[in-house]
């Protein structure tokens, strides 16, 4: 199941010009334009969005550093190194790809603004499933990468909102709201 999903969203990005160039354009602009949403959240946001925000980048950090871990422990080729029928649209290493750190960190961002400011969290859903779904397509991860990147970051942002490290992270967000330098930001 893995590979024939794999070939299918890459197959159709070799039949499809237009398609391949804006989903390229996606995956190389998603992690920057995902991780600008959650500053602007912070600097522009009142109490909520500001923990919404402290707690997406630090789930974000976390849930990429357990990958890594998991990345070493598990042995798993990138499928265009391993399958010669994948074509690789973006220029990137042959290291491992399971599980996928973009996938981690995306949906540990898209989980804890879920919690903390819904409306927000279901756009960066939506935002962490395109570059799921965009970097198997351009031959970057298998489905399981992904899958295994969702679960590892929506999972981390969900301990994050257990009582200790939430009243930590409550705390450092008022801490970093105060440092804020334009006082009409303050809120």
């Amino acid at each position: 199941m893995d590979e024939q999903v794999l070939h299918a969203l890459n197959g159709l990005m070799m039949r499809h010009d237009d398609l391949r160039s804006f989903v390229v354009a996606y995956v190389v602009a998603a992690p920057y334009f995902i991780c600008g949403l959650v500053a602007v959240t912070f600097l522009l946001g009142k109490r909520p969005s500001r923990r919404g925000a402290v707690t997406a980048g630090l789930g974000a950090v976390a849930a990429v550093s357990v990958a890594q871990i998991v990345t070493a422990l598990v042995d798993r080729a990138r499928p265009f190194v391993a399958d010669p029928l994948v074509h690789v649209f973006i220029h990137h290493g042959p290291d491992r790809s399971f599980p996928s750190d973009s996938a981690s960190a995306a949906f540990a961002i898209a989980t804890a603004l879920l919690i903390y400011k819904p409306r927000l969290g279901w756009v960066m859903l939506a935002l962490a499933v395109a570059l799921g779904v965009g970097r198997i397509a351009v031959g970057m991860h298998y489905p399981t990468d992904i899958l295994a990147g969702v679960l590892l970051g929506a999972g981390v942002s969900t301990l994050l909102r257990t009582r200790p490290p939430r009243l930590a992270i409550e705390r450092l967000a008022e801490l970093l709201g105060r440092a804020v330098p334009w006082p009409s930001l303050r809120r």
